[in-house]
């Protein structure tokens, strides 16, 4: 410690992670003034000073006399001319005792961990009705790794034995019955076929009827339908603020082929996030013929080779029989007589035998 009187001494706040420790440390902003205004501002943060004692530490720089009028000093800067630079600070476990069951919930699968919960339920010697629903203990501690640390395990303190029945047939019901049960609300929105108002229930979790005690659910997650006014589901299914998108032009992802469907894409100029795709129909085989192998005649189907001239793909195909052609009882393709012929009557000699 080194005591240095009549210095000023500027700072900002930051942060730095001790590994040996396994802790996060922050380092206070210290005021534009003497170190021991700098270390009473600390103290004050850290509540070591108690409340009636802050205005005598302040005194200590503040004096009246009698023969100029008092004019406080300014003992601190909010911006300096240093550049800031911080660390980067690792993945750490947080202090989790601070933290609602549901923000607790939602750290840990940010932060893929596992979270290991022990309840003390109603009836338990610990049980302590003023802690009801509180996380009250955590391992390991504030500031271990997470990546040492795939399992963090929680204490909570759970409710007063209490039967309670949802009964929520509409939204607003869901949430007032949400309040008097004391539980958190979480809103999950399913697609609208447009036959439903916005914020209509589509159902609870739990379901409407069930009866379960007090402390058996920390939440009731109401489905409605469709997004709130004015918003609209992105990609992955959430709800966001709907505007009108400008896409750019399309890309292609997959080419089509013959007999395969292709891609593409579309990018709003506005957001990039926002990505429309659409199938390319296939192709469709291009065929030539390059072999007629057999001859279709007027019985006899024939055999023709194909190749597509985008893919080299070859096919044979069979050619149906052609069927005679008859004309006056001979078949103009093939010389067959046709055996229900039967000749015209000749006119002029029935004329001349009269």
């Amino acid at each position: 410690l080194i005591e240095i009187d009549n210095m000023r001494v500027t700072g900002y706040p930051s942060w730095t992670y001790n590994y040996s420790l396994r802790l996060p440390l922050w380092i206070y902003k210290l005021y534009n003034g003497s170190i021991a205004e700098a270390k009473d501002y600390i103290n004050r943060v850290l509540g070591n000073i108690p409340e009636d004692e802050v205005l005598k530490s302040q005194e200590r720089y503040h004096r009246f006399f009698v023969n100029f009028p008092y004019y406080p000093e300014t003992i601190y800067s909010e911006t300096f001319d240093e550049p800031q630079v911080h660390e980067k600070m690792p993945d750490f476990v947080p202090l989790l005792t601070k933290y609602t069951y549901e923000e607790a919930l939602d750290w840990a699968k940010s932060m893929g961990v596992t979270l290991n919960v022990t309840t003390i339920n109603d009836g338990d010697s610990d049980f302590d009705s003023k802690l009801q629903g509180r996380i009250i203990d955590q391992s390991p501690k504030q500031g271990a790794l997470v990546m040492e640390n795939p399992v963090v395990y929680i204490t909570r303190m759970g409710y007063e034995s209490k039967e309670i029945t949802v009964v929520c047939e509409t939204y607003q019901e869901a949430i007032d019955f949400a309040k008097e049960a004391n539980l958190n609300v979480k809103f999950v929105y399913e697609p609208n076929d447009g036959t439903h108002e916005i914020y209509e229930l589509a159902y609870t979790e739990p379901a409407q009827g069930t009866t379960f005690e007090e402390g058996e659910f920390d939440t009731l997650i109401i489905h409605a339908y469709g997004c709130p006014k004015g918003q609209e589901f992105d990609n992955e299914g959430n709800c966001v603020i709907a505007h009108e998108h400008h896409w750019g032009e399309w890309e292609i992802i997959t080419e089509p082929t013959c007999e395969g469907l292709g891609e593409r894409k579309a990018i709003c100029q506005d957001n990039p996030e926002h990505i429309v795709t659409e199938e390319i129909p296939a192709l469709g085989h291009d065929w030539q013929v390059i072999e007629v192998i057999k001859e279709a005649t007027c019985n006899e189907a024939g055999v023709t080779k194909y190749k597509c001239n985008r893919c080299e793909a070859e096919a044979e195909i069979n050619v149906e029989a052609l069927g005679h052609n008859f004309v006056d009882g001979i078949c103009d393709r093939c010389g067959e007589a046709d055996p229900n012929y039967t000749p015209p009557e000749n006119n002029e000699d029935n004329q001349q035998s009269e």
